[in-house]
């Protein structure tokens, strides 16, 4: 069994842009995001995607609704 360590960051607006900016400077595999904060990143031109391997859209709609079933959750 062979074992694949692959780093990736999550991009959303609810989450401190700082951090995200760091993470994305240390390098990431995966990134995952919805497409308004990462249009915010790339037009700062405070990072770029040339070390990215997959990028996925979050849509807004599924952020929404995993935010409200985790808050009924706790």
């Amino acid at each position: 069994m062979r074992l694949l360590l692959t780093s990736f960051v999550i991009i959303v607006a609810v989450l401190s842009i700082g951090k995200q900016i760091g993470l994305l400077r240390q390098g990431a595999e995966i990134v995952i995001a919805t497409p308004g904060r990462l249009i915010d990143l790339l037009s700062s031109h405070q990072t770029n995607l040339r070390r990215v391997t997959v990028l996925a859209f979050l849509s807004f709609f599924f952020y929404c609704n995993v935010t409200v079933s985790y808050t009924h959750l706790t």
